[in-house]
């Protein structure tokens, strides 16, 4: 929000007010510069007013970002997303929106998804998720995809419900975009239905890491861990964003993707 600072020139006082950005997400995060210019206070008084930069919040957007980042501006998905299956795709106010409605007795993975690129890499992104059906046996999980072309698998890492009432951090694997084939979860998340957060996920050439983070502050901490060929037999060479789901509608929104 807005403050005020009063400075004092010649005993008189003079106040500058001006804007903090939000830094609530999305790309509007903090700034790069720690150096503010106002119009003069007082003909004694500086214009310029240095203030504790607020560089490192997590939203904010790298100064030279990777060919592979998205910041989803304007209001269309770029051309270097490729989607799966037939998703709702909605880019918005620095947001996409992943959806999937269709409700038909199958197994369902539905996302975007883009070249990765040699090993090693990090893939992060920041989302939220608001699923509109939740109990036994509709199950969903929305977050960061990982696919691998030549055997056609996919994996889906992020929050979700698997046959509880419960918000569990967990990751799906299906043969194809209709094939269930596992779910792992780890622990009781929460018993809420909407939640937001940071996932990440790290190929390091012989094993992927699967993170989170609650506030982007906290480092991202390893949640699961194994041999990067135990499923995408030959690793992951698609990375992106989708979700899973069965007998539920599933809703992912997402501030940002980087590499």
């Amino acid at each position: 929000g807005d403050f005020a600072i009063a400075l004092t020139a010649s005993s008189t006082p003079e106040a500058i007010l001006f804007g903090m950005p939000n830094q609530g997400g999305g790309a509007g995060g903090a700034p790069d510069s720690a150096k503010y210019v106002v119009s003069e206070a007082h003909a004694s008084l500086s214009a310029e007013l240095i203030i504790p930069r607020m560089a490192g919040h997590p939203d904010t957007p790298a100064s030279s970002p990777n060919t592979e980042d998205d910041e989803f501006p304007g209001s269309s998905l770029d051309v270097k997303w490729t989607q799966d299956g037939t998703p709702t795709i909605t880019v918005t106010k620095s947001h996409v929106l992943i959806e999937n409605t269709t409700i038909n007795g199958t197994t369902q993975i539905r996302g975007i998804r883009q070249t990765a690129p040699a090993t090693p890499w990090t893939a992060t992104c920041k989302f939220a998720i608001v699923p509109v059906i939740s109990g036994v046996n509709n199950e969903w999980c929305m977050g960061m995809l990982l696919h691998d072309t030549i055997s056609g698998r996919y994996e889906i890492y992020g929050m979700g419900m698997f046959s509880v009432n419960e918000l569990r951090l967990g990751r799906v694997r299906q043969t194809s975009l209709t094939a269930f084939s596992s779910y792992a979860t780890v622990g009781h998340v929460a018993a809420y239905k909407c939640m937001s957060g940071y996932l990440a996920i790290t190929d390091d050439g012989t094993n992927l890491l699967y993170k989170l983070s609650i506030d982007g502050y906290m480092p991202l901490t390893t949640i699961l861990s194994e041999s990067r060929t135990t499923f995408l037999t030959n690793g992951p060479n698609r990375f992106g964003l989708g979700v899973y789901q069965f007998q539920a509608e599933a809703h992912l929104s997402v501030d940002w993707f980087r590499r």
